[in-house]
């Protein structure tokens, strides 16, 4: 009532005041996992607020900094001129406490007006002379949001896994807060060349994907026609297998690993030398959708399959999942729950890391703690995770 009885000049210095005032309180409460969850596939909706809620005092603050700020119209004779260029209160408070602003939006449901107030404070520091810096700091800010937006909204605290992992190497949000990326995944995409940046990739779809036994090296078969082999460890492309002249539909690794089996839809099935890349045997076969390649020890064979079957539901069929046991023989199960509102990479049943949906991930394998990914854009994601480390979060089911 009071802001609506004021004088113009005083209801601007009381916004401003406001902004500040907004700006000091978040910065000295904001934090990681502000509600202490420790799951990170934590949903909202799931969330119980604590009793005492840290949220409470700071959510009129979080939703209206922003707005407080445009309407303060700063000027020259304003004591918060500052706020607006290189190093002052707006950049030093998108630096720090970024991420932490928008967890906290996310636990409120507020998290598409903060998408609205990037915005609009994009708009406010672009016309600044003296805020290069700060806008290129709310440019990148943008991009992140805009990108993970879903997935925040899904899970708060994917902020600090999915959305760091899978944002460009050169974004000034991922530099700023990549020590927040948690140590339970003990591998990330790397050799980022464009967004989003895989491990590698094919020129087109990837239709399967599978791990050798000894889980060393992953293999992928796409519709470029060709079949690749990948270090698990580094994510480093070790060969290319080309002589196909069709789309490779199946990779499939014979149990010593030593051979590698890839069918395409130019009617053969050839087996490779893991080791050199030579191809072994080359197989004429029929129809792709009407017999599986299956390794008896170190024989391939075929075996039919029924009529109701298809290539989509033999590629999720095929290495989705492998229970292992920890160093305290605890048995655990990395799997990848394929949906379409929101793919997942589990433990045990527990939400891990959420794949955005811009990834297109198609088709996946699992061996021990290592996760590949094939995407319909052709790039190949490998993980590895600490199993160990993921069952001593708060709240994570064992």
């Amino acid at each position: 009532m009071r802001l609506l009885s004021c004088s113009p000049p005083e209801r601007k210095m009381l916004i401003t005041r406001f902004f500040s005032r907004s700006l000091e309180a978040m910065e000295k409460a904001l934090r990681a996992d502000i509600y202490l969850l420790g799951a990170p596939g934590s949903c909202p909706h799931q969330v119980e607020q604590p009793e005492k809620d840290p949220l409470i005092a700071l959510r009129y603050s979080c939703i209206y900094w922003v707005e407080h700020l445009c309407n303060s119209q700063l000027d020259s004779n304003t004591t918060y001129n500052d706020s607006l260029q290189d190093g002052g209160l707006v950049e030093t408070f998108l630096r720090k406490k970024y991420l932490y602003w928008l967890e906290a939006l996310s636990h409120c449901k507020t998290i598409q007006e903060g998408m609205g107030s990037i915005t609009r404070l994009l708009n406010i520091v672009k016309r600044r002379h003296n805020a290069t810096r700060l806008t290129s700091l709310v440019q990148d800010a943008r991009q992140f949001i805009n990108h993970h937006l879903l997935t925040i909204r899904e899970a708060p605290l994917q902020l600090y896994s999915s959305a760091l992992v899978f944002s460009p190497r050169e974004n000034l949000i991922r530099n700023l807060f990549k020590e927040e990326i948690p140590d339970w995944i003990m591998h990330e995409p790397s050799h980022w060349h464009r967004y989003p940046q895989p491990c590698g990739s094919h020129q087109n779809r990837v239709n399967s994907v599978a791990i050798s036994p000894d889980g060393s090296i992953a293999a992928s078969g796409s519709d470029d026609e060709t079949a690749i082999l990948w270090s698990i460890e580094t994510g480093e492309l070790l060969r290319v297998l080309s002589d196909h002249s069709d789309r490779v539909y199946l990779v499939l690794f014979s149990p010593n690993g030593n051979v590698l089996a890839s069918g395409s839809y130019d009617d053969t099935v050839r087996l490779w030398d893991v080791e050199t890349g030579l191809c072994l045997r080359i197989v004429e076969v029929g129809n792709p959708f009407s017999e599986e390649v299956v390794f008896d020890q170190d024989q391939f064979h075929f075996t039919e399959i029924d009529d109701t079957s298809s290539l989509d539901c033999l590629r999720r069929r095929i290495g989705t999942y492998s229970r292992s046991s920890d160093d305290n023989g605890r048995s655990y199960c990395f799997d990848y729950d394929l949906n379409p509102a929101c793919d997942w990479i589990t433990l045990n049943g527990n939400n891990i890391l959420c794949l955005p949906v811009f990834c297109g991930a198609w088709v996946s394998a699992v061996s021990g703690s290592a996760v590949v990914v094939g995407c319909v854009s052709g790039e190949i994601f490998i993980f590895r995770f600490d199993a160990k480390k993921l069952f001593k979060l708060p709240g994570f089911c064992s």
